[in-house]
């Protein structure tokens, strides 16, 4: 580069930063302006709240002990809202102004790093642990600093209705569903013996017969960690999701039980009526938990990389929790199933002979009359029946493509067509594996589900809640994580699932 391209090039620098800079004069310009018209409109609604608060006083004040009239009951109210909705308004328009001031100051208001992002060195987990056995010390302090500001970021959330902000009060809600809220710090009786201890052991064995292995350093790729997987949730997610309520322990759904009268009517005849009858469907909330023992070593020293352990524990303890959900939703289901007789010796027609009588319970039953979409059984049985072939060694069940339904890409827990099986059945029923369906008879007869689950079940489920309790007996040293979370599955339409059961479906068979 000559020394000219090299004057040139600099000058060229030195008028990049100039109009830069002119342009960041202007924006903190812009932003002090604003700040400044920000002040004024919150001088002018807090000016607006006060007349408000006085005219409400006053109110008060006229009516005495007696009641108010319903012309003075009503300005009171329209002024006491109106004061509630300038405080949040002001709230809101205080957060816009503090960010207009940061940047006529040359501040750029950025993202900050959350406390427990992914890339955070802090443990959430490590940190509750911490609050309880080292109350009044330095790192019990540092932690309660830390939770607090989480809490600070987990409320600014909620206020902006984020996706992980609805979530935050989803969790709320499930932990405190009573004005009491009862912490069982102690496992006691037979309990302790059913809960299952996690202890650590040595570390990474390896052979040093030659070339220094010795001396290599491990790795471990924990965040790829294998869990222990459990049965899937299919027909839970096939279910109608809603929210579980923030209270009560029961749910409830109305219900017609018989139909209104509607006929041809006769001219200058009575028109026909007779009155529906209806009832409720309901179904009591459900506790489903499990939890762990964890050693006091492994609470102290087994949490590196930003709390990759808590990932790996609250991931483990998901899988049994859907398989206990799973396991709960087939019963409330199976139990106001109509039974269907099925064939007492296999064969692919009577298969699909025994599926079709499935349907027409789901289509024909007077009150329900659904169109059946699903049909679930085990995969052994799924297997067993894709086996079959003809004389010409043909499969006589061949997988055909599913327009309209989306594929999992993949088996993850939280798929839910992770199960669809591809196979699309006589009357557009689409084949689910399930295999937490119980086995029913004294030969063990596998049970296959013919069923509308989207219409004629709604699941109730909460956010799973995760506590850490420590243990009070000193001799354990121990440390219990507990996962839990509340579920009600109603069924809208009893009728609306088919069970079919025969000899010609025995376990021995697949």
């Amino acid at each position: 580069m000559s020394s000219k391209d090299f004057v040139d090039t600099q000058l060229d620098f030195s008028v990049r930063e100039e109009r830069k800079a002119i342009r960041d004069t202007v924006r903190e310009d812009r932003a002090k302006v604003k700040a400044d018209e920000l002040a004024l409109i919150r001088a002018r609604l807090a000016s607006g709240s006060d007349g408000n608060v006085s005219r409400a006083a006053d109110k008060v004040v006229a009516a005495g002990g007696r009641a108010m009239a319903n012309d003075d009951w009503e300005a009171f109210t329209q002024a006491v809202r109106r004061v509630a909705a300038n405080q949040e308004l002001d709230v809101r328009l205080g957060e816009l102004q503090e960010q207009y001031e940061k940047r006529a100051q040359g501040t750029r208001v950025v993202k900050e790093a959350r406390v427990y992002g992914a890339l955070s060195p802090y443990s959430y987990f490590v940190d509750r642990v911490t609050i309880v056995d080292g109350a009044g010390d330095a790192l019990a302090g540092a932690a309660q600093t830390r939770q607090a500001r989480y809490d600070a970021e987990l409320k600014h959330e909620i206020r902006r209705r984020s996706r992980e902000g609805r979530r935050a009060e989803r969790c709320i809600g499930e932990q405190y569903r009573q004005e009491v809220v009862e912490v069982n710090r102690r496992v006691v009786g037979e309990r302790q013996d059913e809960a299952r201890a996690l202890s650590t052991g040595g570390g990474a064995l390896s052979s040093a017969g030659s070339g220094a292995a010795a001396f290599v350093t491990p790795y471990f790729l924990e965040e790829a960690f294998a869990p222990w997987r459990g049965i899937h949730r299919t027909v839970s997610d096939q279910c109608a999701k809603m929210p579980m309520p923030s209270y009560g322990l029961q749910v409830y759904i109305p219900a017609f039980t018989s139909a209104p009268s509607v006929t041809q009517q006769t001219e200058a005849s009575a028109v026909s009526e007779t009155d529906p009858s209806t009832g409720l469907q309901s179904a009591q909330v459900q506790m489903v938990t499990g939890q762990i023992t964890l050693s006091q070593q492994l609470s102290d020293r087994g949490f590196t990389g930003g709390g990759s352990f808590d990932v790996a524990l609250g991931k483990q303890l998901q899988q049994q929790l859907d398989e206990a959900i799973e396991k709960y939703v087939i019963g409330q289901v199976l139990a106001g199933a109509t039974a269907v007789t099925g064939s007492s010796s296999f064969s692919i027609g009577n298969l699909y002979a025994d599926i079709a009588k499935g349907r027409e319970v789901v289509t024909d039953t007077a009150g329900t009359r659904l169109r059946p979409t699903h049909f679930f059984s085990s995969s052994d049985m799924f297997s067993y029946v894709t086996r079959q072939v003809d004389d010409q060694h043909r499969p006589v069940c061949v997988p055909t493509w599913a327009p309209g339904f989306p594929i999992a890409a993949g088996d993850e827990p939280t798929a839910k067509w992770s199960r669809f099986t591809g196979m699309i059945l006589p009357g557009s029923l689409l084949w689910f594996t399930a295999d937490a369906i119980p086995n029913v008879g004294t030969t063990s007869e596998t049970q296959l589900i013919v069923s509308a689950p989207d219409e004629s079940i709604v699941l109730f489920e909460g956010e799973p809640v995760l506590n850490i309790f420590p243990q009070t007996d000193a001799a354990s040293f121990e440390v219990l994580a507990n996962l839990r979370a509340y579920v009600a599955a109603v069924t809208r339409y009893p009728a609306g699932t088919a069970a079919i059961s025969g000899s010609a479906y025995t376990s021995a068979l697949v």
